[in-house]
């Protein structure tokens, strides 16, 4: 039997629902649970969806120059290069690599003067 199915006509409380869901009158079941937590519930549809070209608008991409051939934005991509690289060339992040590599060869011999 679905245990999520209505009680018989002429049954209902929690007797109902344990004969329901197979669980015998001295066991328990988490039915009634289930069935307060989901009180809120309703049967009603989903809303319709918005009308075709009530979203935002999409701005269209920026002509190209005629005599560019090639397909590369060439401005962006100096933007993007420099975007992902500047922290190379950044010295803090090279003190923290060099900090990990030292603590990284110094672990063995600390764990080992701890240990012993």
């Amino acid at each position: 039997m679905n245990q999520f199915a209505a009680p018989p006509a002429g049954r209902t409380g929690s007797a109902a629902s344990l004969s329901s869901s197979g669980v015998g009158c001295s066991g328990s079941s988490s039915f009634e649970g289930a069935r307060r937590e989901t009180d809120g519930v309703t049967d009603l549809p989903p809303p319709p969806p918005p009308p075709p070209g009530a979203g935002v608008p999409v701005p269209a991409a920026p002509a190209r120059p005629a005599g560019d051939k090639s397909g590369w934005d060439w401005d962006r991509a100096r933007e993007m290069t420099e975007a992902w690289f500047r922290p190379v060339a950044d010295p803090a992040g090279w003190w923290a690599l060099g900090a990990l590599f030292l603590s990284a060869l110094a672990a063995p011999f600390l764990f080992s003067a701890v240990v012993v």
